[in-house]
């Protein structure tokens, strides 16, 4: 790219008349400039080239995620597991299979269909209960090593930068870079449960339970859109009780529906905008929704009150 230059250039005195003076066209510096520009009675003319470069030409920015722990890295994509005992290799999701499946649930969120909202508020709460798990149980284990380092007048050395395993992600998803630091959090973990546990500051037992643990309820979330039914159900269908309505409740019965999601009250951070809604807005059906609640409240009350009687019977 060429050197831009500038050029200052004095025009005549206005209130004089004075001649004009020829252009210096000496190039001059920021420094330079200031000084004309303190000058009131002078005009400046600033002259350089701008070189535009075309977006596909830029280099873009990338994330890199450096991980200690195979056991954390290998959440990132799916995989064969180890053969069980049927003597076949099952296949272990990743965050890259989960997040090939939340399209299709952003889109039937954003077309009114409140079980995907409810699904993606959940998934949402899910990883934030893990994160806070997670960095309570790293917290406690940190205590631990400090509390015996600093006893016995020992510290740990480490290399920082020796990874297992370093990863540059290309979700398409929100909640799906939600997840991959909710596995970094589990990857910190890892490295102290290792510390501790090679060391004798806290059981093997214990480090394995936190372990299987947090990887347990990692699993669970990355399957948890399995859960979600696409019936093209929408908010107007249930308001007015249409016959999809019913088949919509029986086929997405893993998902709890709640009156806040219902009513827009509640959505996930990652919930797209609903585009027939203006604001995500149901005040057209509010009462209609209102009324479809506490129906359904009435007959679930009713049916667990039957299940209780049943019980006594039997």
């Amino acid at each position: 790219m060429e050197n831009n230059q500038f050029t200052a250039l004095q025009d005549s005195d206005a209130t004089t008349g004075a001649e004009s003076k020829p252009a210096d066209n000496k190039p001059v510096t920021f420094s330079d400039l200031s000084e004309f520009l303190g000058q009131t009675d002078q005009q400046i003319a600033v002259f350089g080239d701008v070189t535009y470069h075309h977006p596909s030409t830029m280099k873009k920015q990338t994330l890199e995620i450096g991980f200690y722990r195979m056991d954390a890295a290998k959440l990132l994509t799916g995989h064969q597991g180890k053969t069980n005992g049927t003597g076949k290799k099952p296949f272990l999701a990743g965050i890259n299979t989960f997040d090939s499946k939340l399209p299709r649930l952003l889109q039937a969120a954003a077309q009114d269909d409140p079980f995907a909202d409810q699904l993606l508020l959940d998934i949402e709460s899910k990883i934030d209960e893990l994160r806070e798990m997670v960095e309570h149980q790293n917290q406690q284990v940190m205590v631990q090593i400090q509390q015996h380092l600093n006893y016995n007048n020992a510290r740990v050395v480490q290399d920082k930068n020796n990874f297992v395993a370093t990863y540059e992600p290309n979700y398409r998803t929100e909640v799906a870079h939600k997840l991959l630091w909710a596995a970094k959090d589990i990857d910190k973990l890892l490295v102290s449960l290792d510390i501790a546990t090679n060391a004798a500051i806290v059981a093997k037992k214990i480090g394995s339970s936190y372990k299987h643990q947090s990887i347990r309820a990692f699993r669970r979330i990355i399957h948890m859109c399995d859960n979600f039914a696409h019936t093209s159900i929408t908010r107007i269908d249930i308001a007015h009780n249409t016959a999809r309505c019913k088949s919509a409740f029986d086929r997405n019965v893993k998902v709890g529906l709640s009156p806040e999601v219902l009513l827009c009250e509640v959505r996930a951070d990652s919930a797209p905008r609903i585009a027939t809604r203006q604001f995500d807005s149901v005040e057209d059906i509010k009462d209609k929704l209102v009324d479809f609640i506490n129906k359904r409240a009435a007959m679930v009350e009713a049916a667990e009150s039957a299940n209780r009687e049943f019980e006594k019977v039997s």
